[in-house]
């Protein structure tokens, strides 16, 4: 899980991504602290399959948000419905520093869609501030499937892998690497 909280004199917030399993027993931990309140949450729910990609990411996410990098997705893009099975349209608001983008896709068949850089091609350093749209990525592989799936960005000083990759990679091979 990725969770973070607030607490304000005796109202916590909890906030961040969750099994629901998990977001309840912690809920019922902290009812039990001496001087709660109230407890507001703003959650999403999260897959038990995805709890080790969102393990190994959350870290990175809150570096680039002390950072002040900016680096986001937006999908879909605003205005935009997708239905299940579609092609999801995605705009990811680029670093504010030059930096090698990785976009990977964790899919609910327990493998990951590699979409920037395009499989089998070598990493090119992006330009501050620039957008990515769905005209960059290798979107083929990236569908709506009922929140199953999660759309991840890494923005590093250098490529973070020496090779092109595949189109495709095992969940369980991919993330030790």
């Amino acid at each position: 899980s990725a969770l973070e909280g607030t607490i304000d004199g005796g109202s916590v917030q909890i906030f961040g991504a969750a099994e629901p399993q998990q977001l309840e027993a912690l809920i019922t931990r902290i009812k039990g602290f001496k001087g709660v309140l109230g407890i507001g949450t703003a959650v999403q729910p999260l897959s038990p399959r995805l709890c080790p990609v969102v393990d190994v990411m959350a870290p990175l996410v809150r570096s680039n948000q002390r950072g002040h990098f900016e680096l986001m997705i937006m999908a879909p893009a605003p205005g935009e419905s997708v239905r299940e099975g579609e092609a999801v349209p995605v705009e990811i608001r680029g670093s504010m520093v030059p930096a090698y983008i990785a976009v990977d896709y964790f899919r609910p068949d327990e493998t990951v869609a590699h979409l920037s850089p395009r499989p089998h091609e070598q990493p090119q350093q992006w330009q501050p501030g620039r957008d990515i749209g769905t005209s960059d990525l290798e979107a083929s592989g990236l569908t709506a499937m009922a929140g199953e799936g999660l759309l991840t960005v890494i923005a590093t000083p250098s490529p973070l892998f020496a090779a092109p990759r595949p189109d495709r990679a095992a969940r369980a091979a991919y993330l030790p690497a």
